[in-house]
């Protein structure tokens, strides 16, 4: 399944093979915090914004599947019908 089928298959109570780990955005704190840490770089927590590439080095990084918001964006047209 793609990130996008099987997070809407757990929306729709459907089958799925298993849950999507998602994130729906950081704070700039939290990501300065994980720079400091070093589970990021300080290039990265600076460049960081919803759905740019940076988006999906760290999502793949931290081991989320994907960003709500970039996958589920408004204009996605999910709406029931």
């Amino acid at each position: 399944m793609t990130h996008r089928e099987r997070a809407l298959a757990v929306l729709r109570y459907q089958p799925y093979d298993r849950l999507p780990i998602v994130h729906f955005g950081f704070w700039k704190e939290t990501l300065e915090k994980w720079a400091d840490e070093g589970y990021i770089t300080k290039e990265e927590a600076h460049e960081w914004a919803d759905g740019n590439p940076v988006d999906a080095v760290l999502s793949e990084k931290l081991g989320f599947d994907f960003n709500w918001y970039s996958v589920f964006h408004p204009n996605a047209h999910l709406d029931p019908p």
